[in-house]
């Protein structure tokens, strides 16, 4: 549901909806009495990040870094910079480790690039996640755009949580996501009132669930719109 992906490299682009679920979000939502986010067919870019700087250990440009801090193997796993790309490695590890970067307000839209490159068993992940926060930073509702080479199950929607589940192989090639947070946050998450969102945090998240996982992948080209 307002979720487009493409394979750049494949040639293929995937649409998937659920159109009586929207209809039905939006009665409850007008029934809320909640305000609903502006529709505005013309967003605003007002973040890109391409990553096209030096290799470091480093992130930088305003992303906070949270590394694996569970599980076996290394503890201190965080995200790089590399090949002009937002880089992840695991050897032997396991957990996940994610960067976020905060933005004011609510944001109607999310674009990136990513690219599973490898991983050497299942349960690696590599997914998004837009937080809705009110003024204490406490989460309101969640959007996650998840994507795994195999192993896990889909996680139901709820009025806070919205997931895009998929499965996708760890073989080198660079998908496209774009997510319609606007649409999805007026139709789906209709336990989130608009009107008390402070703040929008992203997060892009490399995960692997067994230990000693080998794996790699990349995510570039950040856009965010409001």
């Amino acid at each position: 549901m307002n979720l487009n992906n493409k394979t750049i490299k494949g040639g293929y682009m995937n649409k998937y909806s659920n159109l009586l679920i929207s209809i039905a979000a939006a009665l409850l939502f007008t029934i809320s009495g909640c305000s609903s986010f502006p529709d505005d067919p013309e967003d605003k870019l007002i973040f890109t990040d391409d990553f096209n700087r030096s290799s470091s250990a480093t992130v930088g440009n305003g992303w906070l870094e949270d590394p694996n801090g569970s599980g076996c193997g290394p503890k201190d796993i965080t995200g790089a910079i590399s090949k002009n790309m937002l880089y992840f490695d695991f050897v032997d590890a396991q957990s996940h480790a994610h960067v976020e970067y905060s933005i004011e307000g609510a944001i109607a839209r999310l674009e990136y690039d990513y690219t599973p490159q490898f991983a050497n068993d299942t349960l690696t992940s590599m997914y998004a996640q837009i937080l809705f926060r009110d003024k204490e930073g406490k989460t309101l509702g969640t959007i996650q755009y998840f994507r795994v080479n195999e192993g896990y199950e889909p996680v139901a929607t709820t009025p806070t949580f919205y997931q895009d589940y998929g499965t996708v192989p760890f073989d080198g090639t660079t998908q496209y996501v774009s997510i319609d947070a606007r649409k999805i946050l007026n139709t789906l998450l209709t336990g989130v009132d608009p009107g008390k969102i402070a703040t929008t945090a992203i997060q892009l998240t490399f995960s692997a669930g067994w230990c000693n996982t080998t794996a790699r992948g990349y995510f570039d080209n950040v856009k965010v719109y409001e």
